[in-house]
């Protein structure tokens, strides 16, 4: 929720600066976090913190800083694309978002391109290209990677899965 700066009683001055505080920490909190500005902007738009929830907004942002190199934006896009979550839905572009992502290195992003070559989301299917994300990341420990080559659970069947933010098998 965002906060009221509209409000001017001027018997509560003090609410109106912890409400502007509060503002500068989560912004502070939400760069560190994310490691990129446009990054920290898409994830306040995404969560409505400081400013009013729009996802499409969130889209935007996530795609100025995947433009910019983020491997996180990159990663929230391809999400937000999967999910059609402030853009239309697109598996393609999911997969594409996903793809660069998982180049720059980030385990979440591989195991969910493991899942996406396992399903043929946005790509043809091809399990050994699943398999290889998948032992990427299971390098970086990255739990449902190290699952998925366990289970050998390539079989195109999704169930709930650890991450909101990514398809599941």
């Amino acid at each position: 929720m965002a906060c009221n700066l509209s409000y001017t009683q001027p018997r509560q001055p003090m609410k109106l600066l912890r409400c502007c505080l509060l503002t500068v920490v989560i912004c502070v909190t939400i760069i560190s976090a994310r490691g990129g500005t446009a990054t920290a902007i898409g994830s306040a738009y995404e969560q409505g913190l400081v400013v009013s929830e729009d996802h499409a907004r969130a889209a935007e942002w996530y795609e100025i800083g995947a433009r910019q190199g983020d491997p996180m934006a990159a990663y929230l896009l391809g999400s937000d694309y999967y999910e059609g979550d402030g853009v239309k839905a697109d598996p393609h572009m999911a997969f594409h978002w996903w793809q660069i992502a998982a180049e720059h290195g980030m385990s979440d992003a591989q195991a969910v391109l493991g899942d996406a070559y396992c399903l043929g989301i946005g790509v043809r299917p091809d399990g050994g290209e699943a398999r290889r994300w998948w032992h990427l990341a299971a390098r970086q420990n990255n739990e449902h990677a190290s699952e998925m080559l366990r289970d050998d659970n390539c079989n195109g069947k999704l169930h709930s899965h650890r991450n909101r933010r990514s398809p599941s098998i």
